[in-house]
């Protein structure tokens, strides 16, 4: 979920949530599927339910695992089928055709209990855990443009720095909303209400109050 930090900021996140999200479905690379020209991210399905998978949407491309250096020779792409998940638009995620894989559209926010894979996996997955912070406190709002980000929120600040920050299920949305769903996507301009916490561990994260366009 968080992106290049250093092991022990990565070891202390693991022990932030008090259920990790799903892994991803592809241990050595991030599994991934373009569909309709829109990125989803794989994840395993969730534990213990079976998906009710609904009408063929046909196939889906999955671009070359390129994870040594130097890079191998150009692969070209594979492709996959998928299906619908009954109860979730399309848009938003779709599965493998046997129920293996979920795929989430990038975007959107899976900590939060608006979108339909976190009732799906069940909320606690992404309930951030009280027990590993050690204190959090306020921030002056960041401000930037949206690089990326899944299931936190990537920016190039007002400063040019690299700033990730968590998307809490708690995160008020104001403004950005796609299949009214919160979304946001590269480029967007965003003020971003933050709190820094720390966690037990040491390590420092920012976290999403609310998100409000510039």
């Amino acid at each position: 979920m968080l992106k290049g930090l250093l092991a022990a900021v990565a070891i202390a996140c693991v022990i932030l949530l008090a259920a990790t999200r799903p892994p991803a479905a592809n241990a050595s690379c991030v599994a991934s599927v373009n569909w309709g020209g829109v990125q989803y991210q794989g994840l395993a399905p969730p534990k213990g339910r079976k998906l009710s998978l609904g009408a063929r949407l046909g196939r889906a491309r999955v671009p070359p695992c390129i994870d040594t250096v130097p890079a191998p020779p150009a692969q070209p792409d594979t492709f996959r089928r998928i299906r619908r998940i009954k109860g979730v638009s399309p848009a938003i995620a779709v599965s493998d055709v046997r129920g293996r894989s979920v795929y989430a559209a990038e975007g959107y926010f899976l900590t939060l209990p608006s979108h339909p894979l976190n009732h799906l996996y069940g909320a606690r997955s992404f309930l951030l855990s009280k027990t590993s912070i050690r204190s959090c406190k306020a921030r002056p709002s960041v401000r930037g443009r949206v690089t990326g980000g899944f299931d936190s929120i990537n920016l190039i600040d007002d400063r040019g720095r690299a700033r990730e920050i968590t998307v809490s299920p708690h995160a008020r949305f104001h403004g950005f909303l796609r299949n009214g769903l919160p979304f946001l996507q590269t480029g967007d301009r965003v003020r971003v209400a933050v709190k820094k916490c720390v966690l037990r561990l040491g390590a420092r994260i920012l976290v999403a109050r609310s998100v409000a366009p510039r």
